[in-house]
C-alpha cells in the first residue's frame, strides 16, 4: 500500500504511521492470552461510497501459512518465544462494523457469547492502547510529490 502526496498546501497535515507488526510481537510476548483472541475473534470491517457497500470479515491478526508472511522479530534473542508468521493486520476502528453473532469454533458455527465479547474489547483496547505509544509510532508531514 502506498501514500502519495499530491498536494499539500495546508499547515500541519502530519501523516501518522504505527508499527503494527512490532505491536503485535509485544503481544505475543506480553500479553499472549489478548494475541491469542485476537488471532480467532472475527471483525467485521464495513465501508460505503457511491451506492456501494463493501464488507468484509476477518481477526485482527491473521495466522500466514508456512513460510510466508511476517514471521517476528528478526533478531535473535533466545529467551523469546518466536511470534507464529502473520500474513496480515487488519486495524481500522473508522470502518469497524457490528461484531458477527456467530464464529467458527472448531469447524462449527456456535453464538459469540458474552463473555467472549468482552475479552475481545479487552483485547482490542490493549492493541489499540499500545498504537498510541511513542516507541511504535512514526510521524512525518509530506510534501507534494513525496511517497511512503
Amino acid at each position: 500500500q502506498f501514500l502519495h502526496m499530491l498536494r499539500n498546501q495546508v499547515f500541519g497535515g502530519s501523516s501518522i504511521f504505527v508499527d503494527s507488526f512490532r505491536i503485535a510481537e509485544e503481544m505475543y510476548q506480553n500479553f499472549n492470552d489478548e494475541w491469542n483472541i485476537l488471532t480467532r475473534f472475527p471483525v467485521c470491517f464495513e465501508y460505503k461510497n457511491d451506492d456501494k457497500h463493501y464488507r468484509y470479515t476477518h481477526p485482527t491478526f491473521e495466522l500466514a501459512p508456512p513460510y510466508s508472511g511476517h514471521s517476528g522479530d528478526l533478531k535473535s534473542n533466545r529467551n523469546r518465544v518466536k511470534m507464529p508468521r502473520l500474513i496480515a493486520i487488519n486495524y481500522s476502528p473508522p470502518f469497524q462494523g457490528a461484531l458477527p453473532l456467530y464464529m467458527n469454533k472448531r469447524g462449527i458455527m456456535q453464538e459469540i457469547t458474552l463473555k467472549e465479547r468482552m475479552e475481545f474489547y479487552k483485547a482490542l483496547k490493549v492493541f489499540g492502547d499500545l498504537t498510541l505509544e511513542k516507541k511504535y509510532r512514526y510521524e512525518r508531514r509530506l510534501e507534494e510529490g513525496e511517497c511512503v
